[in-house]
């Protein structure tokens, strides 16, 4: 037998109450209802995060069910920290997050996956967690009170800045927004400028327009779907270092779990950092993306890079001699591959005359199918009521020649036909205004919503709709292509 069809039956005898359930009063027996693991991640449905609810899925028989919420969005300051001690006080059940967080949650050796110049590719990163450091960052997750799950690369993190980046000595003065976290802020300052911390990503934009802002450390992905792009047009083609994600139970959530369950979850977990999530495919048609925006991307040469070592170097020699982060350390700068490196140039950002791109008519929202799942809680953060069923909704949008669909499973009281609204659509740059024909010609008013897509993923902000309940389906998570 394979272990997927064992792990399913281990579930289906141990998870307590969903499984051998005495026959109701008619007789039958009662039929299986799944349990509910809810999965909190600020960044949204991240492709490891969707894999691993995926396989969980598969793994179970269908007898475990993995929901990602988004209730603290890390665009707002202080959010990702904020996860953390929640999922260590037990008040979350499981969260994903990136590495970057965890320093100054209760586990310090996580100050060296920021180290400068060290993990600076995916495929550095990804060998690095393949070594010791990777049993290294979880039991140190042990000890902070979580249960480590997986940990697994994401995106080189870049410099998007006001002006061209090529070494050490142009960071001078420069004032550079980054997340909270302090060994980032130590190697900026090593480089002569001056981190800018505690701010939403709204407050980036507008700092960067206004020019009270000179920069961030962002990955390529980011720049898209916050609209960066509009404010500052010039992208390192280098990296500081690799983020790190990271999947971790509260140790109560686990310990409510059957030993079935739990063995679902951490082959669900292990398959998922190694599972191929197309994260280096995605960096570049990101990079390619912004590049078609007149943004420019900055090589450092050789000399440039090692000069990037140097200046920063007194960062990593605290690393090495903290006794935190002493062992992960040394085990990251024995990778093969580790070191500053250039990141790939695409043909497509060969380069050109800086310019803040004007919108066109002829920008091209990808046709397809679209998909979201909204939980009650997040009706619950835009201030409507909701009257569905406890395990959310599904909404489904299809977007071909010109024309939309939108359904909802279950379907909705009052619904008309096979569809919850149909009609066509314009797009002009980057607003899209949705008309209906059904139930009826114009039986909403136009409805116009500004988008950005990157990586399969549709984010939307509404510029004019019907009313809060469809403020919230359009915009509080991205819309997964699915075809």
């Amino acid at each position: 037998m394979t272990r997927a069809p064992l792990l399913a039956m281990l579930v289906a005898a141990g998870c307590g109450g969903t499984a051998g359930q005495p026959p109701n009063k008619s007789g039958a027996k009662a039929a299986i209802q799944p349990t509910a693991i809810q999965l909190e991640s600020p960044n949204g449905e991240t492709p490891y995060a969707e894999h691993f609810a995926k396989r969980v899925g598969e793994l179970s028989g269908g007898t475990l069910t993995v929901y990602i919420s988004q209730r603290y969005p890390s665009g707002e300051a202080g959010n990702e920290a904020r996860v953390a001690r929640m999922v260590r006080a037990g008040e979350l059940d499981f969260a994903v997050l990136p590495g970057r967080t965890w320093s100054s949650a209760g586990a310090p050796a996580f100050a060296a996956l920021q180290a400068p110049f060290v993990l600076t590719t995916f495929d550095a990163a990804r060998r690095a967690l393949a070594g010791p450091a990777d049993a290294l960052l979880k039991a140190d997750l042990e000890h902070a009170g979580v249960v480590p799950l997986y940990l697994a690369p994401s995106d080189p993190r870049r410099f998007l800045t006001l002006k061209p980046l090529a070494g050490p000595e142009a960071f001078r003065g420069l004032r550079i927004r980054l997340y909270d976290e302090a060994t980032t802020a130590a190697s900026v300052q090593a480089l002569g400028a001056r981190p800018v911390q505690g701010i939403s990503t709204g407050e980036v934009y507008k700092r960067l327009e206004e020019g009270r802002l000179d920069g961030l450390e962002t990955a390529a992905g980011t720049v898209i779907s916050y609209d960066y792009w509009r404010a500052a047009h010039n992208l390192t083609a280098y990296a500081m270092f690799t983020g790190i994600e990271t999947l971790v139970a509260s140790s109560a959530a686990w310990k409510r779990l059957s030993p079935s369950q739990r063995e679902v979850i951490q082959a669900a977990a292990e398959d998922t950092a190694r599972a191929d999530t197309r994260r280096p495919a995605a960096d570049a048609e990101a990079v390619e993306s912004v590049c078609s925006t007149g943004m420019r991307l900055k090589e450092a040469s050789v000399a440039q890079l090692r000069g990037f070592a140097g200046a920063t170097e007194s960062v990593r020699a605290a690393l090495r001699q903290a006794p935190a982060t002493a062992a992960v350390m040394r085990a990251f700068e024995a990778t093969d591959g580790a070191g500053p490196r250039r990141l790939a140039f695409p043909a497509a950002c060969a380069p050109r005359p800086a310019r803040a791109p004007a919108p066109r008519d002829d920008a091209a929202l990808p046709e397809g199918t679209y998909v979201t799942r909204l939980m009650p809680r997040d009706y619950d953060a835009g201030g409507v009521g909701y009257l569905g069923p406890r395990e959310g909704l599904k909404w489904t949008v299809r977007l071909q020649d010109g024309k939309w669909t939108r359904t909802v499973d279950p379907v909705l009281p009052g619904t008309v036909g096979d569809y919850d609204g149909a009609g066509t659509y314009e797009v002009r740059g980057n607003e899209v205004t949705f008309r209906y024909t059904h139930p009826r010609v114009d039986a909403s008013a136009p409805e116009v919503l500004r988008w950005s897509y990157y990586g399969g993923r549709l984010s939307i902000k509404e510029v004019r709709v019907i009313d809060g309940g469809m403020s919230v389906v359009y915009t509080a998570h991205p819309w997964r292509r699915v075809r």
